[in-house]
């Protein structure tokens, strides 16, 4: 009876299902966290038409870049 979000995270290397739990019980349950391989994920945001980059940079400075879809 309610919308759902469902949030895909793009960093499935730092976000384990157990982070991604704890960090989404804090909101209200209309949240719903989703959770993959980063090719999974990756084929699901292009259904979306979204995509991410995940980088580590020269510095050792780790970047996750998305869309917003």
């Amino acid at each position: 009876d309610r919308t759902r979000i469902i949030f895909v995270t793009v960093d499935p290397q730092r976000d384990t299902p157990a982070k991604l739990t704890a960090h989404f019980s804090k909101f209200d349950p209309i949240f719903i966290p989703a959770y993959g391989s980063e090719d999974e994920v990756r084929k699901v945001l292009k259904l979306f038409g979204g995509d991410f980059k995940n980088e580590v940079g020269k510095d050792g400075v780790r970047t996750v870049d998305h869309t917003s879809t």
